[in-house]
């Protein structure tokens, strides 16, 4: 039984079946009445590749070219001799339009296929019917192929640019088995969709994403990575090339595992870990085919240079790509960490552009010292915030002045005027940086209240430590000759007369002996400092009465 087929050159058609002896004699008439009047004599030496659906089974024919440009395909194939299950995409029929060729192909088809290497289950049997072809004569990559290939591995990049900045190194364990299932199912992905490159070829970057997870996330997720695509090819798949297909997948994990540990090393993923991966990938594979024997090698003969750009190449690009977002996350991870702990400083902090005294950063205190809300604080000149009187801008040209040629310059008690309009006196440490080519002026503010409130109580303390001595030395000091001159006027208060003139003059001193002294008891005790009111002429003094009423 023989199978023919007529399929116009500018369009799609199906191959129908004939059933009928059909010889290497019988083919141009033939082909002329099903070509509705083809030109007989046909171009028999010249081929046509076509490409038939995967999923009929057959996977590359080759056909003699009649005239008018139609192409014609005769295969031939004995169905008595049993039918043969026909996996999708793993075998390679060269038909031709010779009878003797095309018995040289149905001997190659019943050898394959008794070699194995179907599907465990669900696998199609080629009964010879209903098959549609294509023309393939100028085939070129699939485009639509490499459009899913790529658009898997560009979910991948998301994935886990997500789960590290969602998990970071908060939950290491939950990322590792969050990553390698999730790049295992689009290693699975990338295995289902092919990608062909020519008629009957394919070929896939399963191991692309399960190197990538294990180069970033170590061997574990490596490993977890290799499970679907275990699974699938163990209980589902199956055939002769499942043993080489784990192989190659679990010593991918490893190599990125491996190379993992090397970037570990050296503090990052760079373009030699990233390239050599993808080479060493690539040399897995080889000698994953190589397994097949002389059959692998030939397959992997037709799609080397397909394997070496997306291996060598895809993971190289693909490992720099994530290592930037990677890069990126830590990054954005950095700058929440900066902005939270300069929101939380006590201290007002504000960086200002030196040339155009713009303000480019502020944190939270800054924001209540200044009566502004952070928005409205950026882009504003820090001019607007000095004194308007005439000798508080000068202080603050003084400072500006020190920080053009010093670099660095401190203020206290500078006045700052507020965004109501009520100006405080603050406190200032500035510093000139450069960063990027460009200058920088970092200035820290704080609010000199409580200082100048400590500093005033401390100038209280010495006032009154040195009243103190003041007073306690004065005290000793007139006491000494007191106590002289009241032993006296008492000895003479006894000798005099009563009721002269001269025991008056005595009673009075003595009065005026006891206040003294009275005095002095008050001198030693002195507890804070009360100056009396000042008068025209006589300065201000310490009033020993309300500087001692506590005592």
């Amino acid at each position: 039984m023989a199978g023919l087929a007529v399929l116009g050159e500018a369009r799609r058609r199906d191959v129908h079946v004939a059933a009928g002896g059909i010889d290497g004699q019988q083919e141009a008439r033939l082909l002329e009445r099903l070509a509705d009047g083809a030109d007989p004599v046909a171009q028999c030496r010249a081929r046509r590749v076509l490409q038939p659906e995967a999923a009929r089974g057959l996977l590359h024919l080759e056909a003699a070219t009649p005239a008018r440009g139609v192409l014609g395909i005769v295969a031939r194939v004995d169905l008595a001799t049993g039918e043969h299950e026909v996996p999708g995409g793993e075998l390679r029929l060269q038909m031709a339009a010779h009878q003797q060729a095309l018995d040289a192909a149905v001997g190659t088809v019943a050898e394959q296929h008794e070699r194995g290497g179907g599907r465990r289950n669900g696998g199609r049997l080629f009964d010879g019917h209903d098959v549609v072809c294509h023309d393939a004569r100028d085939f070129v990559m699939d485009l639509h192929h490499l459009t899913e290939a790529v658009g898997v591995l560009a979910f991948g990049v998301l994935f886990h640019s997500a789960t590290v900045r969602l998990l970071g190194d908060r939950h290491p364990f939950l990322r590792i088995v969050l990553s390698g299932l999730a790049f295992g199912g689009l290693a699975l992905g990338l295995a289902l969709a092919r990608i062909q490159v020519g008629p009957g070829v394919y070929f896939d970057a399963r191991n692309v994403p399960i190197a990538l997870i294990a180069l970033f996330e170590g061997w574990p997720a490596g490993l977890l990575a290799t499970l679907p695509v275990i699974l699938y090819r163990w209980a589902w798949l199956g055939g002769s090339g499942t043993i080489p297909g784990i192989l190659t997948v679990l010593s991918a994990a490893a190599a990125g595992g491996l190379v993992h540990w090397w970037a570990t090393r050296r503090g990052r993923v760079e373009t030699l870990h990233a390239f050599g991966l993808g080479a060493a990938t690539f040399l897995i594979t080889l000698l994953g085919y190589a397994l097949l024997g002389r059959d692998g090698l030939e397959k992997f003969a037709r799609t080397w240079p397909h394997f070496l750009v997306a291996y060598v190449l895809g993971i190289g690009l693909l490992a720099q790509l994530f290592q930037n977002v990677l890069e990126r996350e830590r990054l954005y991870a950095a700058e929440r960490r900066f902005r939270a702990l300069l929101d939380e400083t006590s201290e007002a902090i504000r960086i200002v552009d030196t040339d155009s005294h713009r303000i480019v950063e502020t944190n939270r205190a800054d924001s209540a010292l200044a009566g502004e809300p952070r928005a409205r604080l950026l882009g504003r000149d820090t001019r607007e915030f000095w004194p308007a009187d005439e000798e508080g801008r000068m202080r603050w040209t003084e400072i500006a002045h020190a920080m053009a040629t010093a670099g660095v310059a401190t203020g206290f008690g500078l006045p700052f005027r507020a965004g109501d309009g009520v100006v405080r006196s603050v406190d200032l440490t500035c510093r000139r940086v450069e960063h990027g080519g460009q200058r920088y002026d970092i200035l820290i503010f704080r609010d000199a209240s409580p200082r100048e409130a400590l500093d005033a109580a401390r100038r209280e303390v010495l006032d009154l430590r040195a009243v103190t001595l003041v007073a306690n030395a004065a005290a000793h000091e007139i006491n000494n000759p007191l106590t002289v001159i009241v032993g006296s006027l008492e000895l003479l208060q006894r000798r005099l007369a009563a009721g002269g003139p001269e025991l008056r003059w005595i009673d009075r001193a003595v009065d005026a002996s006891q206040r003294i002294r009275e005095i002095i008891a008050r001198m030693t005790h002195i507890t804070k400092v009360q100056a009396s009111g000042s008068f025209p002429g006589v300065p201000a003094m310490l009033d020993i009465h309300r500087s001692s009423e506590d005592n």
